[in-house]
C-alpha cells in the first residue's frame, strides 16, 4: 500500500475578520433616536417653562403697580399707570379689530369683553373714565379697581 498521502491543494485555517463597529446594530440607532427625542422634548417644556408669558408678565407688573400704591399711596398716578397698564396688555394681544383708538365707554366695553359681568362699563371699573384726572380720589375705590384689575388678568 501506498502510505503517501498525496497533497491537496488546501489553504490554512482563515479566521473571520474582527467584527467592526460601524455600522452600529439597529437596536443601537433606536436607542440614538430615543435619546435625542428625550433631549429635545426636554428643551422644549423648559423653554416654555420658563418663558415669560403675557399673564406672567402682566401679573409681575400689576403687583409692582400695587406695591407703588401701597407705598406712597397716590391714587391718581395709580389710576394713570394702570390705565397705561390694561393699554399696553391689550396692544400686546393679537385682536382682529383695531384697539388702540378705542377710548370712553367704548373702551370700557372692550375690557368686559373678557368678564362676565360689566364690571368697567357699570362697576368699579367707570373710575378709569375720570379717576386719573381727578385731584383727590378715594383709596377704596382704587383699591377695588386694582382687584378687578387682578380678575382681569386672570382671564388672560
Amino acid at each position: 500500500m501506498n502510505n503517501s498521502i498525496p497533497e491537496l491543494p488546501l489553504r490554512d485555517i482563515h479566521l473571520p475578520t474582527s467584527i467592526s463597529w460601524w455600522p452600529p446594530a439597529v437596536g443601537w440607532w433606536i436607542l440614538l433616536l430615543v435619546i435625542l427625542f428625550m433631549l429635545a422634548l426636554a428643551f422644549f417644556l423648559i423653554k416654555s417653562y420658563l418663558k415669560p408669558t403675557l399673564k406672567k408678565q402682566a401679573r409681575k407688573q400689576l403687583s409692582s403697580i400695587e406695591q407703588m400704591f401701597q407705598s406712597n399711596g397716590n391714587a391718581t398716578l395709580c389710576l394713570s399707570e394702570l390705565s397705561i397698564f390694561l393699554r399696553r396688555i391689550v396692544l400686546c394681544q393679537n385682536h382682529p379689530e383695531p384697539i388702540a383708538g378705542v377710548t370712553g365707554t367704548a373702551w370700557l366695553t372692550f375690557l368686559d369683553q373678557s368678564l362676565d359681568t360689566p364690571e368697567f362699563s357699570q362697576g368699579s371699573g367707570q373710575i378709569l373714565l375720570k379717576g386719573p384726572y381727578q385731584r383727590f380720589v378715594e383709596k377704596d375705590d382704587v383699591v377695588q379697581f386694582i382687584q378687578l384689575c387682578h380678575k382681569w388678568v386672570d382671564r388672560l
